[in-house]
């Protein structure tokens, strides 16, 4: 579990840090998704439409919610509180992406939050 939370700790850090990382892995998930296409292979559904910035920061939002977090909850529990500052930075973190991300989707003129009929 140590060794996930290692793998999976960039989102819960800081958000300048985490930010950061996540443009780093959608560029990679960007050139995945061409080289598939160069290949002829299915393209990974999830890793399509990385190139524009509010996208990054929506995927993340998810990714926090449904990977990360549950994670990170459970090693805060496993040591006794000691992570209560991880899952701070995730909270933080996501409300920023939301932030960020919508204030992307505004300066391209695009509608509001369609995405929030879930």
């Amino acid at each position: 579990m140590i060794l996930h939370c290692a793998d999976l700790g960039n989102p819960a850090r800081p958000f300048d840090q985490a930010c950061e990382w996540a443009k780093r892995i959608s560029t990679e998930f960007t050139n995945q998704v061409y080289k598939e296409r160069e290949l002829g292979m299915p393209v990974t559904e999830f890793l399509k439409g990385l190139e524009e910035e509010w996208k990054i920061y929506k995927q993340e939002i998810g990714f926090i919610n449904f990977v990360v977090k549950p994670l990170w909850v459970a090693m805060d529990r496993l040591s006794e509180g000691a992570c209560k500052f991880m899952l701070e930075n995730l909270e933080r973190n996501a409300e920023l992406y939301l932030d960020e991300s919508e204030l992307l989707q505004k300066k391209k003129g695009m509608p509001e939050e369609e995405e929030k009929k879930e």
